[in-house]
């Protein structure tokens, strides 16, 4: 097991324990076949990532907004794939696709540059909207 995948673990059970310093808010916006309403916020330092997974289908459209007051930008990976399908680093901190496959989609949140490299803290929310396509 590498270290980052023994740091998935602990974070994991950290989580599962209520001690994580994350908070995590779920909004539903309608009836569960439309979709739902994920507001994320907490804290990061330095070199460290945080992953949320959220459950999608294929057709339903993701849209993840952030906001921090730090150098942190976040990574859309689907279900099975090793590569981001969105990297905030190069594209923002906004992103809104349709989604192509079932299963779980991860966010990885993390820093870059001067504010990882000298292990910054700094705070952020990120919101995750999953919406189904209107019926027809």
């Amino acid at each position: 097991m590498t270290a980052f995948h023994r740091c998935l673990v602990a974070a994991a059970l950290v989580a599962a324990l209520g001690l994580a310093s994350c908070s995590s808010r779920i909004a539903p916006l309608g009836p569960p076949e439309q979709g739902y309403h994920q507001s994320y916020s907490s804290r990061l330092a330095g070199n460290r990532t945080i992953e949320f997974a959220l459950p999608g289908k294929a057709g339903q459209t993701l849209t993840v907004t952030m906001m921090t007051d730090a150098s942190m930008f976040f990574d859309v990976i689907a279900p099975g794939m090793a590569q981001p399908l969105f990297v905030g680093g190069a594209e923002g901190r906004e992103f809104s696709a349709v989604l192509y496959i079932d299963g779980a989609y991860t966010l990885r949140v993390y820093m870059l540059g001067v504010d990882a490299e000298s292990g910054k803290t700094g705070n952020f929310v990120l919101e995750a909207i999953l919406t189904d396509p209107p019926l027809m």
